[in-house]
């Protein structure tokens, strides 16, 4: 905890909880990695752990090794997750790992998801580890997760080089739409943030995204519809629809070696009018830490 504010992580140990579904309050969970020794994430396992509420980690089958935490490479010098190419696994995923999953989802309020949040909200501090552009192809991306994936956010390089971040949405039809947030650079600190706001009903759903550099300037900003119509669609889960309770983080292809640190993570499953609350909490962090 030595760059999170006291006050803001007691604030969202007492927000966790208090969580309860039968009242829709916050679920949430704050991840700074201080607190872990030099090698992989306490408590990974296979899909037996996958229970709301678990503290574990999941690193799936098709990821042939487990991610590690390195000392000394997160923000301000403190631990930070190493993902990166330590592998080759099925759909040339490389470092697939999971975060814990929350007490309760965010979701449709309707069959079969039944949910009484409607609003995935994350943050996290990411760098490169590259401090310019690599000759290999770079993928890493960050996933709002349930029984599967329902949006993700990649960082890549374009066309002359150059970082960028590109949200991966759907539209009705269950195409692929694709909007990208420039002007990042290489190996550079940026605090990402995600909205996932679900809405009962076909293509509604909405995932925003927006990045800040290390002053708190906002970089870029971009918004896209969810995965949902992928997944009434028989896009993947067998067309049902369902709620998020975790991110998931991998490499994809690319050079061999490390490739990203990720650093204070946090995630949280709200009812709508939460959100802004929650938000202006995240916000304090920030300035907190930067004092």
């Amino acid at each position: 905890m030595s760059h999170r504010s006291s006050a803001f992580f007691g604030a969202s140990l007492v927000i966790a909880a208090a969580s309860t579904t039968a009242l829709a309050l916050p679920s949430s969970n704050s991840i700074n990695f201080d607190s872990m020794s030099l090698g992989n994430p306490p408590g990974v396992g296979g899909p037996d752990i996958r229970v709301p509420g678990d503290s574990n980690w999941y690193n799936p089958s098709n990821s042939s090794t487990q991610q590690a935490v390195t000392a000394g490479v997160g923000l301000l010098g403190t631990n930070g997750l190493v993902v990166g190419n330590n592998g080759s696994g099925n759909d040339s995923v490389i470092d697939n790992l999971r975060t814990p999953r929350l007490l309760s989802d965010a979701g449709e309020s309707v069959a079969p998801v039944n949910s009484t949040n409607n609003v995935f909200q994350w943050s996290l501090w990411f760098r490169t580890i590259p401090t310019s552009s690599p000759a290999d192809t770079f993928r890493f991306r960050v996933e709002s997760y349930g029984p599967d994936r329902t949006t993700f956010l990649g960082f890549q390089k374009d066309g002359t080089g150059n970082l960028i971040a590109r949200a991966f949405g759907m539209d009705s039809s269950a195409a692929f739409v694709s909007q990208d947030i420039t002007g990042l650079n290489w190996g550079a600190w940026y605090r990402v943030t995600g909205t996932l706001t679900f809405a009962d009903g076909a293509a509604n759903d909405s995932i925003s995204y927006s990045i800040f550099d290390s002053t708190n300037f906002l970089v870029g900003s971009a918004t896209t519809p969810s995965w949902e119509e992928g997944a009434r669609q028989l896009g993947y889960n067998g067309g049902n629809i369902f709620g998020v309770d975790s991110l998931q983080f991998h490499s994809r292809g690319g050079f061999e070696g490390d490739h990203a640190i990720v650093d204070d993570v946090t995630y949280s499953s709200i009812p709508a009018p939460g959100a802004a609350a929650l938000l202006g909490l995240g916000g304090l962090m920030v300035t907190r830490r930067r004092r």
